[in-house]
């Protein structure tokens, strides 16, 4: 599995399949926002929300002014989930690589000392959490976690058991 796991990782298999996804998201973003399609105040929701305001541009004249704010905003979140993809590709296979090495120690006649689920774990559940924020899944198949304490479903909804 480790061996799979690797192989793939550095062919850019799981890399390729996320960052397109991530390139055509950010592509019809900033299209959509070139043509006035969407609400660019939106990058105003930081400084606003706190005392409950929300953004209202009088005149065109105001929405251009937000225009680039709103494509750093897609740069910027796109860099931002692409490192957070590769930090948990990273983590998963460090995961896997201790489970190996432990499956291989008990197998060899010794014991397994340590019997938890790899710490590396909770950041790649870290990042599934928060890429099912972002990418809605036209599925509600539920995964469950590693510690098999809660499952969390394709739209990002967490249940404990």
């Amino acid at each position: 599995m480790e061996e799979l796991f690797s192989d793939e990782q550095k062919a850019g298999a799981y890399d390729s399949i996320y960052h397109t996804y991530l390139t055509t998201s950010a592509s019809l973003a900033t299209y959509s926002i070139e043509h006035n399609l969407v609400d660019v105040t939106s990058v105003l929701a930081p400084a606003l929300q706190p005392f409950g305001l929300t953004g209202n541009p009088a005149s065109t004249a105001n929405i251009a002014t937000l225009t680039p704010a709103a494509e750093a905003q897609i740069d910027a979140t796109n860099k931002s989930l692409d490192a957070a993809h590769q930090k948990a590709s990273t983590a998963m296979l460090q995961a896997i690589t201790e489970m190996s090495a432990r499956i291989h120690q008990l197998a060899t006649g010794n014991s397994m000392p340590s019997r938890g689920t790899p710490i590396t774990l909770t950041t790649v559940e870290n990042w599934i959490a928060t890429a099912n924020t972002y990418l809605s899944a036209s599925t509600s198949t539920p995964t469950t976690s590693a510690t098999g304490n809660s499952t969390t479903s394709a739209n990002g909804k967490k249940s404990t058991k």
